[in-house]
């Protein structure tokens, strides 16, 4: 709880993924979206094909870090926030993803 207020009252979140991350996406991904606020994510590929560019911020590098921190101080990004937010609560609750794994799981 006391870490969706922090999330809440931030204009942007940064999410950075550790080094064994790059190829998923951490908790906070969820986290950061199921809160409602906005994210600013380094580039992962998983990550970006469940948000796309419109749900949060996406950096390739240390000038587009700057520049969608400053785009996101700059403008309401409450739009995109709210997008990453429905694709969260409609795909990726912790119901869902248990659900995914009992089917893999019934699968084997």
């Amino acid at each position: 709880e006391e870490v969706n207020l922090f999330y809440n009252r931030a204009r942007v979140v940064l999410n950075i993924h550790q080094e064994h991350q790059k190829l998923g996406a951490n908790p906070r991904v969820f986290e950061i979206c199921g809160s409602g606020a906005y994210q600013v994510c380094d580039a992962n590929p998983y990550v970006e094909s469940l948000f796309g560019k419109d749900g949060i911020g996406i950096y390739h590098n240390e000038e587009e870090l700057i520049s969608c921190i400053q785009t996101a101080l700059s403008r309401n990004m409450q739009v995109n926030a709210a997008n990453a937010h429905q694709i969260t609560l409609q795909r990726h609750t912790f119901a869902e993803r248990i659900q995914k794994v009992l089917a893999v799981v019934g699968n084997l």
